[in-house]
C-alpha cells in the first residue's frame, strides 16, 4: 500500500469513528463539569439548584441549570430570586473545527424577564455576561469571561456606568486548583442620595487543594480609587486600596493572614495616610475548620440561619478549633495623619484550654478563659494626634489629668514624640509596662 493509500485509509477510519469519539469526549466532559458544579454549590449556602436539564448530542450538548438565591442574597434582591445558566458544549477532539481540545463550552446567563428587560436596555441588547471555556487534555479548563462596557444607563432607581469586566480563570485537574484574574476598569453607581465610584479594580488569586473542601493559596484585590459621596455625610475617598490574603498549610493545620491597606483616606474633613490593618490566624485545625464550615452551611440550608444549628456548630466543631490552641494576632494596625500617627499590635492565645472546660457552666467557662488566656499588646500614639483627639472630646482637662497621672505612675512611657504602653495578660493578671494594673492601693501607714 503506497503512502497516498495509507493516508486515505486513515482519513476514512477517522471519518467513520469521529462521531463516536466526539460523543465519548462529550460524555467525559459532562461528568467533569457536573462534579465541579456540585462541589461549588455544596460550598455556597446562598444558592441552590432548582433543576438541571441536559440535552446530549453527538457533536454538541446543552445544559440548562436553574438556581435559586437563598438567605441574605434573596433578601437583597427585590425581583424573582431565580436565574438560569445555559452552557453549550462543543465536543472534541476538534470542537467546531476551531481548536484541538476535549471540548469547548459557551456559557450565558438567563435572568427573569423583568430583570432581563432592564439589562437589555443597559447593554443595548448584548449579553450582560458571557464565558468561553476550553477544556484541557490533562483535566481542568481555561475560561475567559466578558461583560461589555456601558455608560449612564438607568437601572431601577440608580444610574449606572461601567468600563466592562474581563476575566481569566484556569483550573487544574483537581477541584480547588484555580488561578483567577479579574479586571474592572471603572464602575459608578449614582442615586438621589449619593454615589459610589470605583476605578482600576483588579483581583488575582491562586489556590491549591489541601484537604477536602479546604484550599490554600493567595489572593490580592487592588482598587486605584474609591469615592463615596452622600448628601448627609459629604465625600469620602480612598486611594490605592488593597485587600490581600495568604493561607499556608502545615500538617493538619493552616495559617491565615489577611491584610487591608490604603495609601490615603479622606473622610469627614479628616485625612490619613499609610493605613493598614492586618489580622493573622495561626495553627487552625484543618479538619475541625472543615467540619465547622459544613455545619454552618447546614445551619443556613433553609434560607436563613437556624439559631439552634448555629449554636450547635460553635459548641461542637467551633470548640474543636479552640482546643487545638489557635493563635490570633494583629501584627499591624495603624495610620498617619498631619498631626501624627498611631500603631497597635495584639497577640492572643489560650493554650491548654480543654473541651470539658468549654462545655462547662458559664461561670466555669469564664474561669477557664481567665486561667488560660495569654494576651500581649503594644500601643503607640504620637502626642500631636493625642492632643487633637483630647481637644475634640469636650473633656480635655479631665482626660489630660488622667493621662498625666498614668504617665507619672509609669503606665505610659514617653518615647520621643509619642506615648507608648505595653500590655500583657497572663494567669488572670493584667500588667502595663510591667506594672500591675489597676494600680495597687498604697500600704496603710503604721
Amino acid at each position: 500500500m503506497n503512502r497516498s493509500s495509507r493516508i486515505a485509509l486513515i482519513a476514512a477510519v477517522l471519518a467513520v469513528s469521529y462521531p463516536a469519539i466526539a460523543w465519548l469526549f462529550g460524555l467525559s466532559v459532562a461528568h467533569q463539569w457536573e462534579a465541579r458544579e456540585r462541589q461549588a454549590i455544596a460550598e455556597t449556602p446562598t444558592i441552590a439548584v432548582v433543576k438541571r436539564d441536559y440535552h446530549r448530542g453527538i457533536y454538541t450538548s446543552t445544559q440548562e441549570t436553574t438556581y435559586r438565591l437563598r438567605g441574605i442574597l434573596k433578601r437583597w434582591v427585590s425581583t424573582d430570586a431565580e436565574f438560569t445558566v445555559r452552557t453549550t458544549f462543543h465536543h472534541g477532539p476538534f470542537p467546531q473545527l476551531r481548536s484541538v481540545a476535549p471540548a469547548t463550552a459557551d456559557t450565558e446567563l438567563i435572568l427573569p424577564p423583568q430583570l432581563q428587560k432592564a439589562l437589555d436596555a443597559v447593554f443595548a441588547g448584548k449579553p450582560a455576561l458571557t464565558a468561553h471555556t476550553r477544556v484541557k487534555w490533562a483535566g481542568g479548563s481555561v475560561t475567559n469571561i466578558h461583560s461589555p462596557a456601558f455608560s449612564s444607563r438607568q437601572v431601577s432607581h440608580l444610574t449606572v456606568s461601567s468600563g466592562g469586566l474581563d476575566g481569566h480563570i484556569e483550573t487544574g485537574s483537581e477541584i480547588g486548583d484555580t488561578t483567577t484574574v479579574l479586571a474592572l476598569p471603572s464602575l459608578r453607581l449614582s442615586g438621589a442620595r449619593g454615589s459610589l465610584s470605583l476605578a482600576g479594580v483588579k483581583l488575582e488569586s491562586r489556590t491549591k487543594p489541601y484537604l477536602p473542601e479546604l484550599a490554600v493559596g493567595d489572593f490580592n484585590t487592588t482598587v486605584d480609587s474609591v469615592t463615596l459621596e452622600s448628601d448627609k455625610s459629604g465625600k469620602a475617598a480612598a486611594r490605592h486600596v488593597s485587600l490581600s490574603g495568604h493561607t499556608l498549610a502545615h500538617g493538619e493545620f493552616v495559617d491565615v493572614d489577611v491584610k487591608i491597606a490604603a495609601d490615603s483616606l479622606e473622610a469627614l474633613r479628616n485625612s490619613a495616610t499609610a493605613l493598614v490593618y492586618e489580622i493573622r490566624f495561626e495553627h487552625l485545625h484543618g479538619p475541625s475548620l472543615i467540619a465547622f464550615n459544613q455545619a454552618m452551611r447546614a445551619a443556613q440550608s433553609g434560607g436563613k440561619p437556624d439559631p439552634v444549628k448555629v449554636q450547635a456548630a460553635f459548641r461542637t466543631d467551633g470548640y474543636g478549633i479552640l482546643v487545638h490552641e489557635p493563635v490570633i494576632e494583629v501584627p499591624s494596625f495603624g495610620f498617619e495623619t498631619p498631626d501624627g500617627g498611631a500603631q497597635l499590635t495584639i497577640k492572643a492565645a489560650a493554650p491548654g484550654l480543654t473541651r470539658a472546660e468549654l462545655e462547662g457552666a458559664p461561670a466555669a467557662l469564664r474561669m477557664a478563659l481567665v486561667k488560660h488566656a495569654q494576651v500581649n499588646a503594644d500601643l503607640r500614639i504620637d502626642t500631636g494626634l493625642l492632643d487633637k483627639l483630647i481637644d475634640s472630646s469636650g473633656k480635655a482637662d479631665a482626660l489630660t489629668a488622667q493621662l498625666q497621672g498614668l504617665q507619672r505612675q509609669g503606665y505610659l512611657a514617653l518615647e520621643g514624640q509619642a506615648l507608648a504602653a505595653h500590655l500583657s495578660y497572663r494567669d488572670g493578671r493584667l500588667r502595663v509596662n510591667d506594672l500591675p494594673f489597676p494600680p495597687r492601693p498604697p500600704a496603710p501607714a503604721r
